[in-house]
């Protein structure tokens, strides 16, 4: 029974010991009470080992107080233990620890009583009681001292190992939390800063409810990935990667979670969610979004109801994105969505499809009614003028109109009759909007056909040049022509310049076909006599070619044109569009003997300064102020006599455009104007018919110089 005692308190302080390694309060609590209750089991066992000539008696009353006494002391020895620091808590420690034992014995020994008992023999060796009592209670402190004594190494041993782990769990940008049984028991800095408070105010709080919003619970080996929600001190919620798993202190089993912060992930995520389905420039829904978004109208709405698609375009954004370049271009565009945004309800949607084209979607509305007024709405805001870098540029928007289920009930057809809708809108007059009927469809198709035939009328030679005689006015003779494009097509016929070209230049195939106007134009030039010239007509497009200046050489050195007989007429909105290079160009151009012509003068965007800024050999004046002359408008003969000044003083020739009646010529050239060019003189003419005019007009030159000499 002695060698027992001594095995229960052993068993007993180092079971005491283990549990108080949890190093939670009540666990440390726990720990001491079961080794003041070790010490109480080893005292009673001990004193079941004493052979005395009588038999004991104990009082329960002090048994139980004795227990009770080494249970509290003991227990409060291993609180202090753990929360003091350094000495003290060695000191206090072994005092109280001590006190425990040897309260529990000297109040276990007043418990007992020893009646004697002749009939009980003693043999061998034989000691006081009091003597074995006293020899038991000094193992047991010997013990005891032991076990604190290797608490107290231990201690120091794993403070330093805990606090270098400290030291590099808190240097960590990740969240550490150590917990037992989803209650913690040790936190890092950062999880403190993430919730906003001290770490010791969340030791004892459970894992899932207490920190995070969601129960997480690490799995039994591996580890689990989830996201949760971390909820702050101050009631915030921030949306956080867990990744837990097992993890074993000794021969105890707890749970350690890594805990990331994704606010910041999250809101990139967003951002490359919010870029992807909006455009960059606006910031309006793109077409990807467009097209989830009218797909789930087209769901809510079924065969019953009704979605309203209202295809956009600015009917003048190419001439200002031209003339005035691209920064400004795109301040329109943001402009124009501020406009828009103005118009329609919060649960409309606003897309923008690229350049100057939008996609309007009205679902949950009374249609057509609620549709017609949207579209009117937009017409008189886009038709307001926008003042963008002190430039005022009126813009004015075309809108096609379809409306589920009648004009289709996928998102496709939909939008494709809506842009539909939107070039009958457009070919109208434009500033107006049109729904979509049956009918449109197929002048759509012929309009596609045309553009296909286009390309191929270059490969297939149906292009053709006409030329207009160009007079001059002070020796009334024929002195060039200028070169207009025209299109002998298999089915349709003559096609004119104002189908032509604007197809041309929306596609882009205007720089090859004027590519080709020019060659051809330099080589038929270059078979009339040597007084004549040519005008040739330069698109903006074809303008901002890099190989321009080089196309121009090749085709008059291919031709064997002398340079002084090219005239090349350019429009005032090549001249806004990056002004420096392209005034460069065009003294590359005059550099090399090519004449340079101002066409179209005073019906576009720039001002008088350009013609100071660049030399030009002419001025050509548009016929929309010679029209003006046939009403004998004071304002139109004013108009036309400040153009015809202003070229003379420049030192530049004017060409009166348009010129249709006598009138209109005797007034031009009593204004001054130097050269005319219109129907009262000749229509253009296919080139198998020049050489007769020229012949004939050199005969009718050479009638009138051998009467002056009679």
């Amino acid at each position: 029974l002695t060698a027992g005692s001594l095995l229960v308190a052993i068993v007993a302080t180092t079971l005491g010991y283990f549990v108080c390694s949890g190093r939670s309060r009540p666990e440390i609590a726990i720990g001491g009470a079961i080794v003041g209750l070790g010490i109480g089991l080893m005292h009673f066992t001990g004193m079941r080992a004493l052979i005395v000539a009588g038999t004991i008696k104990w009082d329960p009353t002090l048994v139980i107080v004795s227990i009770i006494v080494g249970i509290a002391l003991a227990s409060a020895a291993t609180t202090v233990f753990h929360r003091l620091e350094d000495f003290r808590a060695i000191a206090a420690g072994a005092g109280l620890l001590t006190l425990g034992i040897c309260g529990l014995h000297f109040i276990a020994m007043g418990a007992a009583l020893i009646v004697p008992d002749p009939t009980v023999a003693v043999d061998g060796f034989s000691a006081d009681a009091s003597t074995l009592a006293l020899a038991i209670a000094g193992l047991t402190v010997l013990v005891m001292v032991a076990g604190l004594a290797a608490a107290v190494i231990d201690r120091h041993t794993s403070q330093n190992s805990v606090e270098r782990i400290r030291e590099l769990v808190d240097a960590a940008s990740e969240g550490i939390v150590i917990a037992a049984d989803g209650v913690m028991i040790n936190v890092n800095r950062r999880v403190a800063e993430l919730c906003g408070s001290q770490a010791d105010a969340l030791i004892g709080k459970r894992v899932g409810g207490g920190l995070l919003e969601e129960m997480v619970i690490a799995p039994r080996a591996g580890c689990k990935t989830v996201e949760a929600t971390l909820k702050t001190a101050h009631g915030q919620f921030i949306p956080v990667e867990v990744v837990c798993q097992p993890f074993r202190s000794g021969l105890r089993g707890n749970e350690v979670y890594a805990i990331r912060d994704l606010t910041e992930r999250h809101r990139n995520e967003a951002k490359i969610t919010h870029m992807a389905h909006h455009d960059a420039l606006t910031d309006l829904p793109n077409r990807v979004l467009l097209a989830e978004r009218l797909q789930q109208a087209l769901i809510r709405a079924g065969s019953k109801g009704a979605v309203a698609v209202l295809c956009l375009d600015l009917d003048r954004f190419k001439e200002v994105n031209d003339a005035l370049g691209h920064t400004v271009g795109d301040t329109l565009l943001k402009a124009v969505a501020g406009r828009l945004r103005s118009c329609v309800r919060d649960t409309d949607t606003i897309a923008r499809m690229g350049g100057d084209e939008f996609v309007i979607l009205q679902s949950a509305a009374a249609q057509p009614v609620d549709a017609t007024s949207l579209a009117a709405r937009i017409v008189e805001a886009l038709s307001a003028p926008f003042v963008i870098e002190e430039h005022q540029m009126l813009v004015g928007a075309s809108i096609g109109i379809a409306l589920s289920p009648h004009d289709g009930a996928e998102p496709e057809q939909l939008l494709k009759n809506a842009d539909i809708a939107l070039y009958r809108a457009k070919s109208e007059g434009r500033g107006t909007y049109r729904f979509f009927e049956k009918g449109m469809d197929v002048r759509m198709q012929a309009r596609r056909t045309l553009e296909i035939d286009l390309r191929k009328a270059l490969v297939e030679a149906e292009f053709e040049l006409y030329y207009q005689p160009i007079y001059d006015l002070e020796r009334n003779a024929l002195c060039g022509f200028e070169a207009l494009l025209r299109w002998n097509h298999p089915q349709r016929g003559m096609v004119t310049p104002a189908e032509i070209i604007p197809l041309a230049e929306e596609t882009g195939f205007i720089v090859p076909v004027g590519e080709w106007v020019l060659r051809e134009a330099c080589a038929e030039a270059a078979k009339w006599s040597n007084d004549l010239k040519i005008a040739v007509n330069l698109s903006p497009k074809q303008f901002r070619s890099r190989n321009l200046v080089q196309t121009v050489v090749n085709a008059i050195v291919a031709s064997g044109l002398s340079p002084g007989r090219l005239e090349l007429e350019i429009t005032e909105t090549i001249l806004l569009h990056d002004s420096a290079a392209t005034l460069e160009t065009l003294r590359k151009l005059q550099n090399f003997g090519i004449r340079i012509a101002l066409d179209d003068f005073g019906t576009g965007y720039s001002s008088l300064s350009y013609l100071r800024s660049f030399p030009f050999d002419k001025i050509k004046i548009d016929r929309s102020f010679i029209n003006g002359l046939s009403d004998g408008s004071a304002e139109a003969v004013a108009i036309v006599r400040a153009m015809t000044q202003m070229g003379l003083s420049l030192g530049m020739s004017t060409t009166a455009e348009g010129v249709e009646t006598a009138a209109q010529r005797d007034i031009v050239r009593a204004e001054g104007c130097t050269e005319v060019q219109g129907y009262l003189y000749s229509l253009p003419k296919p080139a198998h018919e020049i050489a007769k005019m020229i012949a004939r007009d050199a005969a009718a030159e050479a009638t009138v110089d051998t009467a002056s000499a009679a």
